[in-house]
């Protein structure tokens, strides 16, 4: 099942939100867990989703926010560890959905996972391209400090053999043509030039886990059957502005009037409750909900937020090739790709008046980043380098 939950908040507010897990048969509540998070996203529409397992974790978004690795959250996001993803069909939602999310940057993450499974070949190939780089400058700059210790007839590979043994090998010899002061000078050029590689290379890391991609996961609805998904029919979204937007006097228009001049009274707390007390005066719309609802084989799941307007309720169904919303999806899902509408939303969610700074906002991320995560690695290389055995190894090489 697909649990969802939606909030409320500005980018400056601490939400304390309550997640409840339905029964899809009789919607009973079985577990509640509360998280705080701060919320970076529209003030009015927040949906986030997970998936809780047999032993009470949760997975997606809402793990992540338990966890404490995620701090913010985009809305509209989509993160899947299997294949029961879900889809927001929310008007102004929909347009940002892509696999992103924020890390945060409190949270040192250094697991395995995060090191194979969200890098690719290339950029392995250049990390490993990176730190032959700093071998051979390592080698190069000794070679210069020391132009008469090794024979200038040897061969590049030699002389690197050289220096690579000395520096593993304890140095006895107690003269040296190299003063001091190069030597000192030499161990730091390159102990700040591994600093510069490494940190970029936490920071590219870092990078990769925020980054936005600006389109939408699906272009049509046959995509979506495609891939499996399910779909999420929200209030105030999609599916109610197509029976807004229907021909006067139709069944849907009818059906979504009916809607408004019941208070909504469809937005109960109890799905069930809120479905019966509006399956009166040909409500078609509801009458569909109803029916997919409550078929034992399209389960439905329900996530509320406490203390939140009752218009955030989700009702989470799956997906049918005959499904009435197919031209509604359609046609909604070719004016976002035709609009610019995405480019729109990520400016308000960013609080940008122009893309171009969604690339700074990102570059000044990188860099905080990846300082903070590579103090503790370059002070443990700092002490090495300074370690006597390994002085005296570089000097024994270039006697």
């Amino acid at each position: 099942s697909v649990n969802w939950l939606s909030s409320q908040g500005s980018s400056k507010q601490v939400l304390a939100g309550q997640i409840r897990t339905h029964s899809s048969a009789a919607f009973s509540s079985t577990t509640t867990k509360y998280f705080t998070t701060n919320t970076y996203v529209r003030p009015d529409i927040v949906g986030v989703w997970g998936k809780r397992l047999p032993n009470g974790t949760w997975t997606g978004m809402v793990g992540d926010l338990i966890a404490g690795k995620v701090d913010s959250i985009i809305p509209g996001l989509i993160r899947n560890h299997d294949r029961h993803l879900a889809m927001d069909l929310t008007m102004a939602v929909v347009t940002t959905q892509a696999n992103m999310f924020i890390r945060n940057p409190k949270t040192n993450d250094i697991s395995l996972k995060a090191y194979t499974s969200e890098f690719t070949a290339e950029i392995w190939l250049s990390a490993i391209f990176v730190n032959l780089c700093s071998i051979l400058t390592l080698f190069l700059i000794f070679l210069s400090l020391s132009s008469t210790s090794i024979p200038n007839k040897a061969k590049l590979s030699k002389s690197l053999e050289i220096v690579l043994r000395g520096a593993l090998q304890k140095g006895h010899s107690t003269s040296t043509p190299l003063r001091s002061y190069s030597l000192r000078l030499a161990i730091w050029v390159v102990l700040v030039f591994e600093f510069i590689v490494f940190t970029s290379y936490r920071s590219a890391m870092n990078a990769f886990l925020t980054i936005s991609v600006r389109r939408l996961p699906v272009n049509n609805l046959q995509d979506v059957i495609d891939q499996d998904y399910g779909m999420v029919m929200w209030s105030n979204g999609i599916l109610e502005n197509a029976f807004e937007s229907s021909p006067k006097m139709s069944l849907m228009a009818k059906a979504y009037e009916y809607s408004q001049t019941q208070g909504k009274t469809t937005y109960m707390n109890n799905v069930r409750e809120g479905l019966e007390r509006v399956l009166t005066g040909n409500n078609v719309m509801f009458e569909y909900l109803a029916s997919m609802a409550f078929e034992p084989e399209f389960p439905c799941d329900v996530a509320i937020v406490d203390g939140f307007p009752k218009f955030n309720v989700h009702i989470s169904l799956p997906l049918q090739k005959n499904s009435p919303l197919t031209d509604v999806f359609n046609y909604h899902i070719h004016h976002f790709l035709e609009k610019g509408t995405i480019d729109k939303i990520i400016k308000w969610n960013m609080g940008l008046s122009d893309l171009s700074g969604l690339q700074c906002r990102e570059v000044e991320e990188q860099v905080s980043l990846g300082l903070s995560n590579t103090i503790l690695p370059f002070a443990l290389m700092a002490f090495i380098g300074i370690n006597s055995n390994f002085k005296s190894g570089l000097v024994g090489a270039l006697k």
